[in-house]
Order: C-alpha cells, then structure tokens, then sequence
C-alpha cells in the first residue's frame, strides 16, 4: 500500500485540483490512500478540503498552525499505514498512471530507501525540471546533466516536490527534520539516507509536471525564501562538514551572502538585505527560528 501526503496553506482550489487528479489515478492502481493535510491557512482552506475529504472519504489533518513543510508532512508520516510514502506538492500534474508507475517502480527497487519521479516544468511542458539531482563539494543542489536518464539510477537527492519514501526509511534515519521549517529538508534526509548506506533511486517512467513554488511565491516576501533557503544551506554544512571543509565552506558561502547584502542594499531591497543577514547570523549558530512569516 502507498499513502500519499497532500500539505496545503492558503491554496485550497490548488489542492483540490491535486486531489482530483490523484482520485482519477484509481482507475489504474486502486491501493493507495490520501492524506490531506492543513498547515495553518488562514482562508478558507480548512472548510473546503474538510468538504472534499469528507465526500471521498479521506484522511484530513487540520494542524491549526503553519508548522512548515518539514513538519507539516511529518504529521502525515506518523498517520500513513502505507508501507511507501509519497510526499506530493499540490502544484503537481500528472496522468491517470503516474500512482501506478511510482508503485512499479517501488517493486523493482525494493531496497530502495526513496524514489523521485521526472518533473518538468508546467510553462514549458517539455523542459525538465528534475531528472535526477547530485550535490557538488560547495554543497550546491543541482539536477543532473548526464545523458544516461532512461532508466533507474541511483541518485544523491531526491526533490521533496515528489518524494517517495520507504516506510522502513524513516524507522530508520527519522524523519524530515523540523528546524529546517522549509527547503532543503529534503536534501538534509537524503544526506542522512546515504550516510546511512541506503540508496537514492530516480525514476525516468514516472512523470509529473510542476507548476511552481505558488506557496512561497503569492504567500511571503522574497526575504522569506532568501532567508530559509541560505539559513539551510548553512545548517546542511554546520551538520555534515567539520575541520577545514567546514571552514572552507563557511567562507565561501559567507562572502556570497555579504556580497548579496551590499548589492541589495545599493538596489534599496532592504527587505532582502534583512533577509541575507539574519541568514547568516542564523545559519552559523544553527538557531531554528522562524523569521519573515506573515
């Protein structure tokens, strides 16, 4: 069985439209079960994914408040009965087989520790956006360029936009981690997977098309993203590096960061400047704080 986590704030009719999809993916594999679940929206979300959960009979969290993607999704985690879970950003599309094809794939790779699908962009439907990703020695997420993408392979992260997990996985290394709140919590659990000597698998047969970060896009200031996605950065090298290595990559990403701040201050972006600094005094002391929320 396969359970599928949906994780909604402030885009119920975006959700909806996931959860449409996904009840289409019954006509070819009918052994899955979906978890909506409400981070905290402060529309109407929670009536209307009630409402739809309620008549398709599926599971609906309401976690009262913004917990963050990491722990918003570990809340479906601790509820799933599937032995794979499958994290699923709600500005997703995909054909009627997709849930089959991720089911395929967790067959002929039963000892892998997660799975992740193609992804190509929604604007440019034949523009891929993931096809396997690799982490440079900067500690760069990059996708991979390699020819060599027309069956499995094995992976050195997998997106959390699709991220599908062995149960096992998880009793094993934990979950995503919380005090990442959001982005790179999925990179950090794959870091730990394979410190762990479990494998990462890509998946060229499964497809889905993705439209956008329309979460952190309509709903936060820019400084939102700019502080989370540095701050992780600097808690993913804080947690994984030591001695020289550590102190190389401190400097190399400490500059980018100062050199970031002046440019945002001499364009009047104070905003992002703030976000830039408190970053990085965040970053290197390792403070989970949640900052730049509305």
């Amino acid at each position: 069985m396969l359970s599928v986590i949906l994780l909604n704030y402030n885009q119920p009719d975006m959700t909806i439209d996931c959860i449409e999809y996904l009840l289409k993916n019954k006509n070819y594999c009918k052994d899955f079960e979906i978890i909506v679940i409400d981070n905290g929206s402060k529309d109407n979300s929670v009536v209307k994914l009630a409402e739809i959960s309620s008549k398709h009979n599926l599971l609906f969290i309401d976690n009262k408040e913004n917990l963050g993607f990491a722990e918003g999704n570990n809340v479906g985690i601790r509820e799933a009965r599937g032995e794979w879970v499958l994290l699923l950003n709600n500005d997703t599309v995909f054909k009627e087989e997709f849930i089959s094809k991720m089911a395929k794939a967790a067959i002929d790779n039963p000892d892998a520790a997660a799975i992740g699908p193609k992804i190509y962009y929604y604007d440019s439907p034949s523009k891929i956006w993931y096809n396997g990703g690799k982490i440079t020695k900067y500690y760069n997420f990059v996708d991979d360029q390699s020819v060599d993408n027309e069956d499995y392979k094995q992976v050195e992260w997998i997106t959390g936009c699709a991220l599908m997990v062995n149960k096992k996985a998880f009793e094993k290394i934990g979950l995503l981690d919380k005090d990442f709140f959001m982005y790179n919590e999925d990179v950090d659990w794959c870091i730990r997977a394979r410190r762990a000597g479990l494998n990462l698998v890509y998946t060229p047969y499964a497809e889905i098309w993705h439209i956008g970060s329309k979460t952190a896009n309509e709903s936060f200031k820019k400084s939102f993203q700019i502080y989370y996605g540095y701050r992780n950065k600097l808690f993913i090298v804080n947690k994984n590096t030591k001695g020289f290595e550590y102190i190389y990559l401190i400097f190399v990403i400490l500059s980018g960061i100062c050199f970031r701040i002046i440019d945002s201050i001499a364009k009047g972006n104070f905003d992002s400047a703030k976000g830039y600094w408190f970053a990085m005094i965040d970053g290197l002391m390792y403070k989970p704080k949640n900052r730049f929320l509305r």
